[in-house]
């Protein structure tokens, strides 16, 4: 099948598609911050969370990130119809979010259900929200949404217990789903 080039309309719906994504990273990139402490305070009822303040450090640089480099950008970005650029660049910025969140699935990791129980529901809502937050631009929503599951079935496999082993596919499979 030959290649078509883009039409107006095909510019016109991405266009959209771009400002849709950027609309929902407007109030889902700062929502992380609410998040990491409940994520903070569910973790810790098990036990210590080694090195949460500096990957919340982290996490604070990447929404601060967004508001003074990435939005300004994605502005300027939209206004000039720069769609290939402004694609890989959220991606970009979408796959360094999501592996923060996969390095915290592999950071506090056990084999203890309660904890497992805890990072699996935080993956999940991460994922829904991620997915429908991003879902105008796949790209993004896989490059958010993969890195999380990863994590989780890495650490899973790693320590290898009934209850990882069942838990961490099925969790795979919702990402799945939702990527689908």
């Amino acid at each position: 099948m030959p290649h078509r080039p883009a039409s107006r309309d095909d510019d016109r719906v991405a266009t959209e598609m771009f400002g849709m994504l950027a609309a929902n990273m407007r109030l889902g990139v700062p929502a992380n911050l609410v998040a990491a402490p409940i994520f903070y305070a569910a973790l810790s009822m098990q036990g210590p969370v080694p090195g949460f303040v500096a990957w919340l450090l982290v996490l604070l640089l990447l929404v601060l990130l967004y508001f003074a480099w990435v939005r300004p950008w994605q502005r300027r970005a939209l206004a000039a119809r720069r769609l290939k650029a402004l694609s890989r660049g959220l991606v970009a910025y979408s796959l360094v979010f999501g592996s923060l969140w996969g390095l915290a699935t592999m950071l506090w990791f056990s084999p203890d259900p309660w904890r497992q129980v805890v990072l699996i529901v935080a993956l999940m809502a991460l994922a829904v929200t991620g997915c429908f937050a991003t879902a105008s631009h796949m790209p993004s929503a896989w490059a958010l949404c993969l890195p999380m599951a990863l994590g989780l079935l890495l650490s899973a496999a790693n320590h290898g217990t009934p209850l990882t082993l069942l838990m961490a596919p099925t969790a795979l499979l919702v990402v799945g789903v939702l990527l689908y």
